[in-house]
């Protein structure tokens, strides 16, 4: 099987730049999609964003589209866009060729990492290979949703460490500013909507008990999700510590 890693989209970069630095799953990640021995799509696009007029083979521009989840009708776009006296689209090839790309974008495996790496998929897989990809994909999602909410509550851990109050009625960052803290607030307030996520010193009319963050029964959420993830064969080396 081929070995390599399929980026497109021109947003790509601005994800990677916005991506929270301090959340542990970007370097397990990182780590994963370097090791993985498995070819698949990071981010997949419905629709072509780039027209290749003069590949050197329609057939291999078909498998890299499918690899990206591009559909069928992409084969119309080449058609209206390569009619160069030069250009000869030869279409039965293409879609060949994108047959086979969408095979592996549509295997569990491929599912998985794209459910791990938070990427919207895309509609393109048959019946048959459907309920392979979706499987992968909602494994996947729910072992990213486990680490997230675990690097979250880690999170309020070393704001305490830090001399921030943190009150059960008020999530408290007078000093906090920035992307990264704004991410992890707005986790926390989903995953506990009884927090009132505030900035500013705490009121001298507080008088509750600074909240205990508790991560071991989020931990043991992760370590669920991942052995859920390898009984399904979909192997991972995400440490949930």
């Amino acid at each position: 099987m081929l070995s390599f890693i399929v980026l497109s989209c021109e947003n790509l970069a601005a994800i990677a730049t916005t991506m929270n630095k301090n959340l542990s799953i970007v370097k397990a990640l990182i780590r994963l999609i370097a090791t993985v021995p498995v070819l698949f799509a990071v981010v997949s696009c419905s629709q072509l964003t780039y027209v290749h007029c003069d590949p050197h083979s329609w057939h291999g521009q078909g498998v890299r589209d499918g690899l990206r989840g591009i559909s069928p009708r992409a084969a119309n776009e080449y058609e209206r866009t390569c009619t160069h006296p030069s250009t000869v689209f030869d279409r039965q090839v293409y879609l060949a060729g994108l047959e086979e790309g969408n095979a592996e974008y549509c295997a569990g495996q491929n599912g998985f990492h794209l459910g791990l790496s938070g990427v919207k998929s895309e509609n393109v897989c048959a019946n048959e290979d459907y309920e392979a990809f979706k499987d992968g994909l909602k494994t996947g999602r729910k072992l990213r949703n486990a680490i997230l909410d675990l690097d979250s509550s880690n999170y309020v851990r070393k704001l305490v460490r830090g001399g921030f109050t943190v009150l059960p009625g008020s999530f408290y960052l007078s000093h906090a500013e920035g992307e990264d803290n704004r991410r992890h607030e707005s986790r926390l307030y989903g995953q506990n909507p009884e927090v009132l996520i505030t900035r500013g010193q705490p009121r001298s009319s507080d008088k509750q008990t600074p909240l205990r963050v508790r991560t071991a029964n989020l931990v043991a959420k992760c370590e669920k999700a991942k052995h859920n993830a390898e009984e399904k064969g979909f192997h991972t080396s995400i440490n949930c510590s």
